[in-house]
Formats: C-alpha cells, structure tokens, sequence
C-alpha cells in the first residue's frame, strides 16, 4: 500500500524540484535516459535474494544478443507506449547459473544493432543504516556501513504535505561520493511546515555500482530507506485523501 500511495503522489502533486549536485546519469523517469544520449540500459536488480535483469532499449531492434559470465541468455522484447521504449525483463529462473551474491562480479555482453557493450559489474552487499528519527526542528541525519565501496552513492528525499487543501511535493537529490558513510538533511527544507494538516516524509539511499559506455549504461544498486507521516487532525478520513488523490491522478490522466 505505501509504494501504491507514493506512486499516486509522485504522479499527481506539485513538485518543487532541485538536484543539489544529484547524478542526473541515474534519474527517475525512465524517459528521461533517452534525452541524456543512451540508447540502451541495463539494470540488475537485486530484492533481498531475488535478482531480475532489466534491458530497455529507445531505438528500435534489428537484432540482439545478451549474455551473462558468456551463457546466453534468451530475451523477448515489448514494445511500451506511452513511453516509446522496448523492455525485456529476465527472471533469476531463467539465470540459474548466475550468482548475484555480494561481492560477486558478473560479467555481461550485449550486442544489438551491431553495437557491442561488454564489461564486469560487481554485486554489492546490503546497506545497514542508523536512521535518526525524523523531527521538523532538526536537520534529518543518518549514517550507514556496507560491505565494499560502491561507485557512488545518492539519495532522494520527498517530502509531501497539506496547506489547506493543496497537495504539495518537495523532492530533492543528492549525489554522495562511494567512500562516505553518513549524510545530513538540512531541516530548512521542510521546518516551515510543521503546522501542515498532513505530511509524509520519505527518504531513500542508494549505493550504485555502474559502467557508463555513453551510449549504453549498466547499473546495479542496494537500497534502503525510512519514512514518516502524520496523520490529519482534520475531519477529513484518510480513505476521503485517497479518494481525493485517486481523482487527481484520473485528471491528471484525461
């Protein structure tokens, strides 16, 4: 139910918006990818112990070979629109021969359209974060370990809340170098709105190993995150805010 309601937000708020020094290589759009120059991604995704493997592509496909530790792999694209783009997922099934532990390289191989993109990622451990607990009179700080460096890290912090009866988003990134461990939210983000009749307070770090071949990026990550709300002391019920939300979201559609 969270992830649904933070996609509903995502969708229909009003966004403040600021990067603050975020890696816009690793952006939230998928769309977005296409308008910084790659032409296909790679994403192994990893969930606690389940991996999948996601290949977009934003050109159209004459023909395409994709390996792991050189075991071909087969692939199926689909076509998505909106969004003009191909997508094949590949499930850990169908890779059982690769293992996605921490600290394991894998190697990959894709060619398509006579294009060749090959190299090594290596798969990166959980992350064990410190979380301090969120209050609008301090700045928001935590602290983590991981088992190796990641290439970077970021994080993304949303922060939603109700004045009256606008719905309002602040989103904000931020780029962290691989060989930190600890990071600060600045409370002058948010300290004004104490007094809002609602809020959600959301924030997500990413430890990212990646191999940028300009046209084709590689990626895998581990994630983790914390969040916080408040309830409204107003008559109106949270499934009247869902309904209201769920009409924003069919306007926003129309």
């Amino acid at each position: 139910m969270v992830v649904l309601v933070v996609m509903l937000f995502t969708f229909t708020s009003c966004t403040s918006y600021d990067d603050n020094g975020f890696n816009l290589v690793f952006t939230t759009n998928i769309g977005d990818y296409e308008n910084l120059g790659f032409n296909q991604l790679i994403h192994i995704y990893k969930y606690f112990d389940e991996a999948s493997i996601y290949l977009y592509s934003f050109v159209e496909l004459d023909d395409c070979e994709f390996k792991l530790n050189g075991e071909e792999i087969d692939i199926e694209w689909n076509y998505h629109d909106p969004g003009d783009y191909w997508l094949c997922i590949i499930y850990e099934d169908d890779m059982e021969n690769i293992n996605f532990d921490a600290g394991e390289k894998v190697d990959y191989y894709m060619e398509v359209n006579d294009e060749v993109y090959e190299g090594e990622l290596e798969m990166l451990a959980e992350l064990e974060v410190d979380w301090n607990e969120f209050d609008f009179d301090e700045d928001f700080e935590f602290d983590w370990n991981i088992d190796e460096e990641p290439d970077i890290y970021n994080t993304r912090m949303y922060f939603w809340y109700t004045l009256d009866v606008g719905l309002e988003l602040i989103q904000k990134m931020w780029k962290i170098d691989g060989n930190k461990n600890e990071f600060s939210i600045s409370k002058n983000i948010y300290e004004d709105y104490e007094e809002s009749s609602w809020h959600y307070f959301y924030v997500r770090l990413y430890a990212i190993n990646y191999v940028n071949h300009e046209e084709c990026l590689v990626w895998t990550e581990t994630i983790a995150y914390y969040e916080s709300s408040k309830e409204s002391n107003e008559l109106i019920t949270p499934h009247e805010r869902m309904q209201e939300i769920l009409e924003m979201f069919k306007n926003k559609l129309n």
